[in-house]
């Protein structure tokens, strides 16, 4: 019925609502990636709506719930960080009372992470140089995570001084 109310009224409150209502639906029910187009489709065509705020804050947090863990793909992070950050440059009062800051330290850490542990599957695996590669990565790139200082922890132990690696 939603879908036959946006395709049938739009531009309409109700094709807004309807949206909106689905949006929601999906992100509740945990089916992150159709509240993602839910979300972005009210931001796209309803720009002017009052709940574009609330919109564009749910799509960056459907986004980052979608991401499953630095076992996988990280796409959905980056997605997620990137909407956070338009987030935060569109509505700054609303993002700092929602602890977007934080937020955003946390997708850091967890990017961070990620960049780690591949460097250290490729050292289980015997690919040194590549392990090192991805630690003196994690240091550089990621400065005050803790993954930058697990790195920079391996890195001294192959004998590489941490001021070494981030000259690479």
């Amino acid at each position: 019925i939603l879908d036959d109310i946006s395709a049938n009224y739009p531009g309409t409150r109700m094709a807004e609502l309807a949206t909106l209502t689905k949006a929601n639906y999906y992100f509740a029910a945990g089916d992150f990636a159709f509240a993602e187009q839910e979300y972005d489709f009210l931001i796209q065509k309803f720009p002017r709506s009052r709940y574009v705020r609330l919109a564009m804050f749910q799509n960056a947090q459907a986004a980052l719930a979608s991401f499953p863990g630095i076992e996988f793909d990280d796409a959905p992070l980056i997605e997620s960080e990137e909407r956070f950050r338009q987030y935060l440059a569109q509505y700054p009062g609303s993002a700092e009372q929602e602890g977007v800051g934080l937020i955003l330290e946390q997708i850091g850490e967890q990017r961070a992470a990620k960049e780690y542990e591949i460097g250290s599957y490729y050292r289980r695996t015997g690919k040194t140089g590549a392990a090192w590669l991805y630690y003196r990565s994690t240091f550089t790139n990621c400065p005050g995570t803790i993954a930058a200082m697990k790195a920079a922890e391996r890195l001294r132990a192959a004998g590489m001084g941490v001021e070494e690696a981030s000259a690479h």
